[in-house]
């Protein structure tokens, strides 16, 4: 049967002024994900990951394990949304409907602080908030993702296994596909969805189905450290 193994990316230089990249966390994780393919038997007969840095670096560093001579496909479909543009756009309104939030992350920026400050953002933004040009609105990200799901698990033949390098926004609306959910619905799931982990659909003729998800027992064997979600 064809699989998709939907991977989210290694942990990112959270807090850093360039996040797009693996922390040393993250490089970890990535080579712990590749070996533990490798120890199971894994292999891959098609490649792809989205365009950012640290999903290509996690892509990398999985295959360096395997010791898989795949080329990794860079698909835009498999991109994660634009963060900070829908920070930098919903800022301001939460500034003035939640200033306790904004006033929390300029004291004191850590995960405890920028969470609740980000799950806001996120809810603005599937809510229809108002948008840069530049910047895609959450139709439009969770259409691309579904659409680039639908269009490789159409391309697989009857036995292939298709790896897919990505985030957790992007991941969470492949499973969303899978389980007949909501988009909106579906995106709630990203929250959850850890550093590292896979998740396999199974991309029959008619439907994909999910197999497995948010998979990290990988990580926790090597300590609690590893499994992360940011």
């Amino acid at each position: 049967m064809a699989r998709i193994i939907l991977i989210r990316h290694g942990q990112a230089a959270f807090g850093s002024s360039c996040y797009d990249s693996l922390s040393d966390v993250g490089k970890g994780q990535a080579k712990v994900l590749g070996a533990h393919f490798q120890s199971c038997g894994i292999s891959f007969d098609r490649v792809v990951s989205g365009e950012m840095v640290r999903q290509q670096e996690t892509a990398s560093l999985a295959l360096a394990e395997m010791n898989s001579p795949q080329t990794v496909r860079q698909q835009a479909a498999f991109n994660e949304y634009d963060h900070m543009g829908i920070i930098t756009a919903a800022r301001p309104l939460i500034a003035k409907s939640d200033p306790v939030l904004v006033e929390a992350l300029e004291s004191n920026f850590s995960n405890r602080t920028f969470q609740p400050f980000f799950e806001k953002v996120v809810s603005l933004w599937m809510a229809g908030m108002p948008m840069p040009d530049e910047v895609e609105s959450f139709s439009d990200f969770a259409c691309r993702v579904r659409a680039g799901v639908k269009h490789l698990a159409d391309s697989l033949g009857p036995h292939e296994t298709a790896a897919v390098f990505s985030s957790g926004g992007a991941v969470a609306m492949a499973l969303g596909l899978a389980l007949n959910m909501p988009s909106h619905e579906a995106m709630h799931l990203s929250w959850f969805i850890r550093n590292g982990s896979y998740s396999t659909l199974h991309a029959g003729k008619a439907r994909l189905s999910l197999m497995d998800a948010n998979v990290t027992a990988h990580l926790a064997a090597k300590g609690r450290e590893w499994v992360t979600y940011r």
